[in-house]
């Protein structure tokens, strides 16, 4: 097929440090996967083009990392961005080569698999250049891209200048660091809590139905909190069951709730302003294996509101650097991260897409060891991911946990039968 193409203005190569933030993603080779389940046709040629026309469009995917110019940053990798490098638009197969972007050669790549007679088509995008909000609207700007030029459609682009590090964002808009004030450790620190030994990093997803969903977000709004807050209440109870703990202890674990700040900043930024714009709310919860998900949950929805009126969630932006290297509290930690309801992906007529997954891909082994070197008494702490979403009115969770694929089928298993027992 005959490809129709906008042509925009060029931007001159930009070079920046890499910001703490973003240089810890750049330890860990981070890298965030957005991923369509489709049945028909997928033109290798258009998905190519379309790609090439969204790096044009944001010069940042079209970045490397080069060596930097020596800076602090806590022990970090010293890296400069460089965009754009004119580095090739790469279309992987079938899985072949790692999961992670090779910052040295290219920030994003695609991936093309086939799984039970359906074809799926990845965007991954290296986390240091953005987070799940801005690689979700590039991955949506790919495909509305793509659909225009299978439907013979010319696109129209226009190149945006590279993204801001959070921690310049902040600074530019005077945004003062603040503490909640409030000491969450409710109970002692255990001291027999069993260590994740040889660590398998597992992943499972659980997905509702449509009916389900609606129900959940019913019983959400009876109880008078947020579907969110239900969640991580349940998830919460759910590591308790796993943990091999007299049922009599009660464990304090650490609830993170990433927020999205680009809205309460003045001015707001759009999402391709800044590459990484999420804050934290740090909840703090004491679970038994037969708490109440409910009070949990409304417990960490009263900290989250306490967290942004007091500010305490630019914290982990404003000094992130020095909450890396400080003593923390050994206790299991959970990162439940919300991306809310996804905008549907627009495709043409000739493929239908029926699933859509979202993920986040890290090398473990390369922050254990930064962890380790530091001292830090939490290198070895349990630690747990959850990614939540809503696509085409189903919810879904993604987690990963360090204890093993059986482990984590279990969890799922238990996880999803305590939702449906909610609700």
């Amino acid at each position: 097929m005959k490809l129709i193409t906008a042509e925009p203005v060029h931007l001159g190569a930009l070079r920046r440090p890499l910001s703490p933030l973003e240089s810890w993603f750049a330890l860990s080779r981070m890298t965030i996967w957005y991923t369509i389940e489709a049945d028909g046709p997928v033109d290798r040629e258009a998905l190519r083009e379309s790609m090439r026309l969204l790096r044009l469009e944001h010069p940042v995917l079209d970045g490397r990392f080069v060596p930097g110019s020596g800076g602090e940053k806590a022990g970090l990798p010293d890296l400069d961005l460089v965009a754009p490098a004119g580095s090739e638009i790469v279309i992987r197969e079938n899985r072949e080569g790692s999961v992670f972007a090779d910052h040295n050669e290219a920030l994003s790549f695609l991936d093309i698999t086939h799984q039970d007679g359906h074809t799926l088509v990845s965007f991954a995008v290296h986390h240091a250049i953005a987070d799940g909000r801005l690689g979700a609207y590039w991955h949506r700007r790919l495909w509305s891209l793509y659909t225009d030029l299978v439907e013979g459609v010319r696109p129209t682009v226009e190149p945006h200048p590279l993204p801001s590090a959070p921690e310049t964002a902040l600074a530019e808009r005077n945004v003062a660091r603040a503490s909640s004030g409030s000491d969450r450790l409710g109970c002692a620190e255990p001291t027999d809590l069993p260590q994740p030994a040889n660590v398998v990093f597992a992943r499972e997803r659980i997905k509702l139905s449509g009916a389900q969903t609606k129900r959940l977000h019913e019983r959400a709004r009876a109880l008078g909190i947020s579907v969110h807050a239900l969640l991580c209440g349940i998830c919460s109870v759910v590591e308790r069951r796993r943990m091999r703990l007299p049922e009599h202890f009660a464990v304090p674990l650490c609830i993170d709730t990433p927020v999205d700040l680009r809205e309460r900043l003045d001015p707001p930024a759009q999402a391709w302003d800044i590459t990484n714009a999420l804050g934290t709310s740090a909840g703090l919860v004491c679970v038994l294996p037969g708490s109440d998900p409910f009070t949990l949950g409304k417990q960490l929805l009263e900290q989250l509101r306490e967290d942004l009126k007091s500010g305490a969630v630019y914290e982990s932006l404003l000094r992130f650097a020095e909450l890396l290297v400080a003593d923390q509290p050994n206790i299991p930690r959970i990162t439940a991260t919300n991306m809310g309801v996804m905008e549907s992906v627009r495709t043409p007529q000739c493929l239908r897409v029926h699933d859509f997954k979202g993920w986040v891909e890290f090398d473990s082994s390369a922050i254990a060891n930064y962890m380790s070197a530091l001292g830090s008494s939490t290198s070895n702490r349990s630690s747990s991911i959850y990614l939540i979403y809503t696509y085409e009115g189903r919810l879904a969770i993604e987690f990963g946990l360090q204890r093993g694929e059986e482990t984590a089928r279990a969890h799922a298993a238990e996880l999803e039968a305590l939702i449906l027992d909610a609700i």
